[in-house]
């Protein structure tokens, strides 16, 4: 009887190690979601800051990109604001 047990034993380990050789071949069982990074970007209307890939974007030449939080900073800002803080 003890016997038995014993192979049992041997047979569970051998199946589990062979289990966890074949499952590390499998990264996308096993990998951890990628985590988002993300910029912050201030508006240059109110100061606040958001995320960029959340952030309403207008591009002029002469001064580059600028990030808005809600579309009434950007109205202000297109409508002649520029940087100056809303009141």
């Amino acid at each position: 009887m003890l016997k038995w047990i014993i192979i049992i034993i041997v047979f569970f380990l051998v199946y589990r190690l062979i289990r966890r050789h074949l499952g590390s071949k499998t990264p996308a069982a096993k990998k951890a979601p990628d985590q988002i990074q993300d910029e912050m970007v201030q508006d240059p209307i109110c100061q606040t800051y958001v995320p960029k890939r959340m952030a309403l974007t207008v591009n002029r030449l002469q001064e580059g990109p600028a990030y808005f939080c809600s579309t009434a900073c950007r109205d202000q800002y297109l409508a002649g604001g520029g940087n100056k803080k809303r009141q």
